[in-house]
């Protein structure tokens, strides 16, 4: 602590907090995260001078999500890429703790990414994200179509059912849309896993416009829908409903 500094509040103190570095430089790893600045930073280490006083902001992370939601708040003003954005929000469990307008996208991101990585999902290794470019489908469509039916459809209906718990709804959730792009895959195989360039069914519009029609089909259907959603495992060959 500085001494003769006027006091400011009573938790605030003022002084020099040094961070030590433990270790030889080849193996001591590193004290710290940068959240925002990184380009900042690029230039004084390039600029080569011994030292360079800056004003930061820093906050102590208990693991990796915590980092990751302070991340997120932190570029929230100017978004971040979209697909790093995505991906980041899967690793917070609480969804309170994002800003609003990620918080809206917590839950399609979830669904998305069990959908793009889980072996049950006929759409594994098909979605785009940030770990995994250059694959047939956009993330952004799969969300927007996952969104819609959190808005009001059948993904509504199962998110709001009182005696599920979280795991539980998930996991239906993640049951009837596999069931249903299954489905997809097998009515219409000449257009499945191609390039949106060449099939309109894995353009945007066309995952959004499918999911229309999955909620159309869904209402028309319920009774088989529900027994086939509660009483089937999600990697069910029995998807006859659609």
């Amino acid at each position: 602590p500085l001494k003769n500094v006027p006091k400011i509040l009573p938790y605030v103190q003022v002084g020099t907090l040094a961070i030590p570095l433990v270790g030889p430089k080849s193996q001591r790893s590193k004290p710290g995260k940068i959240v925002d600045g990184q380009q900042r930073l690029a230039a004084i280490r390039d600029a080569e001078r011994k030292s360079f006083p800056i004003s930061i902001v820093a906050f102590i992370a208990d693991d990796e999500r915590e980092f990751s939601t302070n991340f997120i708040r932190v570029n929230n003003v100017k978004p971040l890429k979209t697909t790093l954005e995505t991906e980041l929000i899967t690793t917070i469990d609480d969804a309170d703790s994002l800003p609003e307008r990620l918080a809206r996208k917590h839950a399609p991101s979830l669904l998305v990414e069990k959908l793009a990585l889980d072996d049950r999902s006929p759409l594994q290794d098909l979605i785009t994200r940030e770990t995994s470019p250059k694959r047939i489908i956009t993330e952004q469509s799969m969300i927007e179509m996952i969104g819609n039916s959190l808005s009001d459809g059948q993904l509504y209906e199962i998110a709001n059912k009182e005696d599920l718990s979280y795991a539980q709804k998930e996991e239906i959730m993640f049951g009837l849309l596999s069931d249903f792009w299954r489905a997809v895959q097998k009515t219409f195989p000449e257009a499945w896993a191609l390039p949106p360039k060449e099939s309109r069914l894995m353009h945007g519009t066309g995952i959004v416009s499918m999911g229309f029609l999955m909620e159309e089909i869904a209402t028309r259907e319920l009774g088989l829908l529900q027994a086939s959603l509660f009483g089937n495992h999600p990697n069910s060959e029995d998807n006859s409903i659609y």
